[in-house]
């Protein structure tokens, strides 16, 4: 199964990534190309993208071809107000619409507010919601 992995540079998403590499075809999206050969060594094929300038174009090639697509992108319980704009609502909502089909989300419950709860509910997506104090375990992650 051919699967993208966006925001595979987090905790989650990393996790998620060194798991799915060993049995399946994984594309990391990520902002940094400085990690680029650390994640080609866990066996991902590696798409660098600015978010800030290339996200539409960028998601658009990545989601092209991939049986599922897991957005693991958050600001995090910590990030500002732009960061959880750009990643937790942007990028999420950009991957939900080029990929149309088996796409998980996880994200900080206050990035879950409406309208994108409604239109993931409303899509079928499946979504792991953590609370600031309580990190979300990976085997919530539907694959």
């Amino acid at each position: 199964m051919k699967v993208l992995v966006i925001g595979a540079t987090g905790k989650i998403g990393r996790r998620v990534l060194k798991s799915l590499a060993k049995t399946h075809q994984v594309t990391a999206l990520i902002r940094y190309p400085e990690l680029q050969a650390e994640y080609e060594k866990m066996g991902a094929r590696v798409l660098t993208v600015d978010v800030e300038k290339e996200l539409d174009k960028g998601i658009h090639d990545a989601t092209s071809g991939q049986d599922a697509v897991i957005i693991a992108a958050t600001a995090g319980a910590d990030g500002s107000s732009k960061e959880i704009e750009l990643l937790d609502r942007n990028v999420a909502m950009k991957a939900i619409d080029a990929a149309k089909k088996n796409v998980s989300v996880t994200s900080s419950c206050s990035a879950l507010m409406a309208p994108i709860n409604r239109t993931l509910h409303q899509k079928n997506i499946s979504t792991s919601c953590r609370q600031t104090m309580q990190p979300t375990s990976i085997s919530n992650i539907a694959v």
